[in-house]
């Protein structure tokens, strides 16, 4: 686990064993010295440049039944074929105007014609 789980995980424990103490079923109190020694590690913000943005911007998804060659994050090669072009252009204009507005998706979904 992350040490923000277990940071969670040992503060639900804690509570647990404090209502324990409350209820009489136990007198031990050694849990509430306890503090482990757990790091905050900072995780790197991904986000993509102007220039890729635009490039998946205009990308041109081919067309229903074409066969295209995938490149994975690893550098392997496949191919797919293209089944549902409709709902790939969909979702690529609705990630790119989440990108060029700074919206979350939840925020997109609830939006109506009246906010414009």
């Amino acid at each position: 686990m992350l040490d923000v789980s277990v940071r969670k995980e040992l503060s639900l424990l804690r509570w647990y064993l404090g209502w324990c103490v409350e209820k009489g079923y136990t007198t031990n109190r050694v849990f509430s010295k306890y503090r482990a020694r757990l790091e905050d590690t900072k995780k790197p913000v991904i986000f993509l440049e102007k220039d890729e943005l635009l490039k998946l911007y205009n990308f041109k998804i081919p067309k229903n039944g074409s066969e295209v060659t995938i490149h994975d994050m690893y550098g392997e090669e496949y191919k797919k074929k293209v089944t549902e072009k409709a709902s790939l252009d969909k979702v690529r204009d609705l990630f790119c105007f989440c990108c060029f507005t700074s919206l979350h998706y939840s925020d997109l979904a609830q939006l109506q014609r009246t906010d414009i």
